[in-house]
């Protein structure tokens, strides 16, 4: 294995790890407190936000780990 292969494959997971810190960041702290119905859209945005950042954050670790650990095709 190259050391360009595992490189990359550091910075993809480095850029996961990013992901999820920003999915930890945007996360409300009182989720659905004492917050009206009608002012409760903005913290369900924000945890369906956190969300959908925090599984592409864990599918970059995922992916960065697999092409850093396994064989290129071409070698």
């Amino acid at each position: 294995m190259t050391l360009r292969f595992r490189i990359l494959g550091l910075l993809i997971v480095a850029c996961g790890a990013v992901l999820c810190h920003g999915a930890v960041t945007i996360w409300p702290a009182d989720p659905l407190g004492h917050a009206p119905v009608e002012h409760a859209i903005v913290p369900l945005l924000r945890i369906v936000g956190a969300i959908v950042l925090a599984l592409i954050g864990l599918l970059n670790v995922v992916a960065g780990a697999a092409i850093s650990v396994l064989k290129p095709a071409l070698e």
